[in-house]
């Protein structure tokens, strides 16, 4: 029998490697070329090319969404406010310049899109320096009801110190916001650092203090929907209720309001007395202060077309007119507050 062996007699260098070195090792290559492969891609999404395409796009949006940007670098630098705001974009419509008549400084931290998750975050990176005595949450049914993506992707663009978001990240089990916080890694070391975002553009300013001014106007459009309903993910209602126990245990007071809303958005959403139930049964078992529901307390704001851009977003002459109502019905408390 004839043993094949090489010339001088030692044995051939593939039968040094049993099959499952042999396995390990090409299981090995295969994944770093395909890691490789990945990165190639996570990197070629930020090529003009391919950011237009919604299906690959993966975009940064660093100072282009709502002055995160310069809102979270304003925020790492801001001490002891009495007045915190947070919630999605349509508690961005809260004018922090109102509550100085107060004597009392307030801090925007809401974003679009944000839900209970987002806010945790925000409220752990934050809550130790500002301190505040009052805190006013926008409660947006909506923001319930998905994992707030549209937020973790500003917040991600715009993080500094990106690494306590991770958590938050896999919580939500979502590929675009994981890969968008693997591109901002891969790209925070080669950020220009005296980057400064405009602070001005057409239609929006950004005020100190986290407000954005805006001056759209309302649409001329006819605004029609379908009926809907927003059901809440058990992650984003436990959340919520967690950070409403932990303000409560650290004596910030809490109010939730919620923004006035077109008729139409009103008509449609089927489960909203659900909803209104829910935050009045929060200030019955003392966990919210109050509950300012905009929608019963003006209830002609919805049928005047010129307050809203579209179903939900205010335009200038409502922004305007929803601020002078807040602070109407917050006056008392932040009287007492100063």
């Amino acid at each position: 029998m004839s043993l094949n062996l090489p010339p001088d007699g030692s044995k051939s260098p593939s039968s040094e490697f049993t099959p499952l070195t042999r396995f390990l090792v090409r299981t090995t290559l295969f994944g770093l070329v395909m890691l490789s492969l990945y990165l190639v891609l996570i990197l070629s999404s930020e090529l003009l090319v391919f950011t237009d395409n919604p299906n690959f796009s993966l975009p940064l949006f660093k100072g282009e969404n709502g002055f995160e940007w310069t809102r979270l670098r304003e925020a790492d630098t801001t001490k002891n406010v009495d007045v915190l705001i947070v919630g999605s974009s349509l508690g961005m419509s809260i004018d922090v310049r109102r509550f100085n008549e107060f004597g009392l400084r307030a801090f925007n931290l809401s974003s679009g899109s944000q839900s209970p998750i987002q806010t945790k975050y925000l409220l752990a990176k934050y809550l130790p320096q500002f301190q505040p005595k009052y805190l006013i949450w926008d409660f947006h049914a909506y923001t319930f009801s998905n994992y707030g993506i549209e937020s973790i992707v500003d917040i991600v663009s715009n993080c500094q110190d990106c690494t306590a978001i991770l958590p938050m990240i896999l919580q939500t089990e979502n590929p675009l916001a994981i890969n968008t916080y693997i591109k901002r890694v891969i790209f925070r070391p080669f950020e220009d650092p005296s980057f400064v975002e405009p602070r001005q553009s057409e239609f929006v300013r950004y005020i100190a203090g986290g407000y954005m001014e805006t001056n759209f106007k309302s649409s001329d459009a006819i605004m029609e929907m379908q009926s809907f309903r927003y059901d809440a993910l058990d992650l984003q209602k436990k959340t919520f209720e967690d950070e409403l126990k932990m303000l409560a245990e650290r004596g910030i007071k809490l109010i939730l309001v919620s923004s006035p809303k077109s008729f139409e958005y009103n008509s449609n959403f089927i489960n909203s007395e659900e909803w209104s139930k829910y935050a009045r049964h929060l200030v019955e078992i003392g966990l919210v202060e109050d509950y300012l529901d905009f929608n019963e307390l003006l209830p002609e704001f919805q049928h005047n077309t010129a307050f809203f851009i579209d179903i939900a977003h205010l335009a200038a002459p409502g922004v305007s007119a929803y601020n002078d109502a807040l602070i109407t019905e917050l006056s008392n408390k932040m009287r007492s507050l100063n």
